[in-house]
């Protein structure tokens, strides 16, 4: 039995609202223990509210400031006494349910306690640098999740990505980075791009032998915008297309490269860093037999999804305590940095992506947000089209946008 069926039931057999009162459900005692503290709105030990003169109003924004030592925001506290406030209206309200003949005593309870429990607080947005995309997300990305962005080659992905990356600089006052997977073919033309839509140069890291992991404390040193890790050979992309022998010599050599991309990831987001960009993942059959799809597992959970102590012993090991001061001076929060990865389709139609079932260990099903990008055709035009397919915890337009790319980027047609 539910909690709302058990309170009608309470509500019948005993007699109405005493017996509600007397079951003290967990809201209406947080409720009376608020009172005993005096809280905004309500007298000391008394359920009659004060002039309206006297609390915050339900509508205003409260003020926010950084969290204390218990963990919780003035904020979050001033909305919790709202809450507490609105339960206590309830209570006074009672004998009086005549005014809302639509609604029964139990089931405006229930109403005014799963307010009382709800998260009161709008989560932060990242912006994509694209105002119209934006507006379809319900004001943007939201930290600390992984979007996909998939279509075809040639569809604008990588536009996409360096747009969400220099809105970082206005947003964050720090540009995001670009973590390149590519393996054969030519550049995804990153800095060209940036340098074309924004006049931004991009900082490129180049790979060496060896890299001294105490360089992430100067930012003169470590902070830079794009890292490609492979070499452009023509290499196979999935694990079935390689030989055993050239397997190992591939996670060998991959290895070898780890420790230059944690210094990389790590060295920027302690100088503020909070959103990233993954290019260049090919098309497989099957995302489990792809090798990039492995780093970018390892990418996503070991590095974006760790805390920044934990990280930093990857990076340092043996020599952690030695390092352990600049690490806790540089701490930052892992669920502030919001991932973004490009992904190539086979599909080309943007009504084939839509329609694309999801597979065994398809990156699609643990994503929050997937935006499809694909083409359209119209007689004997072709276009192009975006639609936000997924996107938890925030509305989104349910709506197919066209858009063409321009020198500027990308612009939406019904702007």
């Amino acid at each position: 039995m539910n909690s709302s069926e058990e309170r009608r039931g309470i509500y019948r057999r005993r007699g109405g609202w005493s017996a509600c009162r007397r079951k003290s459900f967990p809201a209406e005692r947080n409720y009376q223990q608020a009172c005993e503290g005096n809280p905004r709105g309500f007298a000391r030990n008394s359920l009659q509210p004060r002039p309206p003169t006297q609390y915050l109003p339900l509508n205003s924004e409260p003020e926010r400031t950084t969290a204390p030592a218990g963990g919780e925001t003035t904020g979050s506290a001033s909305h919790r006494n709202q809450a507490v406030c609105l339960w206590g209206i309830a209570l006074q309200l009672k004998s009086n349910f005549a005014t809302l003949p639509r609604l029964s005593p139990i089931d405006f309870i229930d109403a005014i306690t799963a307010f009382c429990y709800s998260d009161m607080t709008t989560p932060k947005r990242q912006s994509t640098g694209i105002a119209r995309l934006d507006e379809a997300l319900g004001g943007g990305l939201i930290p600390g999740t992984l979007t996909v962005v998939m279509g075809a080659t040639g569809i604008g992905k990588t536009q996409l990505g360096v747009s969400f990356c220099h809105a970082g600089i206005q947003q964050e006052g720090e540009s995001g980075i670009i973590f390149d997977m590519t393996t054969r073919g030519d550049s995804q033309n990153q800095p060209e791009y940036a340098e074309r839509m924004f006049g931004w140069k991009i900082r490129v890291r180049e790979l060496v032998d060896r890299i001294d992991p105490a360089i992430v404390w100067d930012a003169a040193q470590i902070r830079s915008d794009y890292l490609h890790v492979f070499h452009r050979g023509g290499r196979r992309v999935t694990i079935g297309d390689m030989q055993p022998e050239q397997w190992q010599e591939f996670k060998a050599d991959l290895m070898r490269r780890l420790d230059q991309t944690i210094a990389f990831f790590y060295g920027n987001f302690v100088h503020g860093v909070r959103r990233i960009v993954i290019d260049g993942v090919e098309p497989t059959d099957k995302d489990s037999d792809s090798f990039q799809f492995h780093l970018f597992d390892y990418i996503y959970h070991q590095i974006l999804r760790k805390e920044h102590d934990w990280l930093a012993r990857d990076l340092f090991r043996v020599h952690f305590r030695s390092q352990q001061e600049n690490v806790t001076r540089h701490a930052y929060d892992h669920t502030d940095i919001a991932g973004l990865l490009l992904y190539t389709s086979h599909e080309v139609m943007i009504d084939d992506l839509i329609s694309r079932p999801i597979q065994s260990g398809d990156v699609l099903s643990n994503a929050n947000t997937v935006i499809l990008m694909g083409k359209t055709r119209e007689g004997n035009k072709i276009g192009r089209a975006l639609y936000v397919a997924k996107h938890r915890g925030s509305a989104c337009e349910d709506t197919i946008l066209p858009y063409q790319i321009t020198e500027a980027g990308i612009n939406f047609l019904d702007e």
